[in-house]
């Protein structure tokens, strides 16, 4: 990864990390940690994460007061589309 995009990663790792800290009671709650884990690889990857619309994890982005961080995460997240 190139200086500049590197850096852009790590930060939106690491404010993602601290909003759902603050955001949940544990990781352990709706498959947070699971699915920030899975983040993680997708975002390092350049990969794509699939999660329905609502999954704790997705809620909770969705509530991201920081919008260029927010919209950052949804750049890696593909939201499946409800079944009729």
């Amino acid at each position: 990864m190139p200086g500049t995009q590197h850096e852009f990663i790590i930060k939106l790792l690491g404010s993602l990390f601290d909003y759902l800290l603050r955001e949940t009671d544990s990781f352990e709650d709706g498959y947070v940690g699971e699915d920030f884990a899975y983040f993680v690889g997708a975002v390092t990857k350049g990969s794509r994460c699939l999660w329905p619309e609502d999954r704790k994890f997705i809620q909770l982005l969705r509530r991201w007061e920081d919008d260029e961080q927010r919209c950052a995460a949804f750049n890696y997240i593909d939201i499946e589309e409800e079944e009729e």
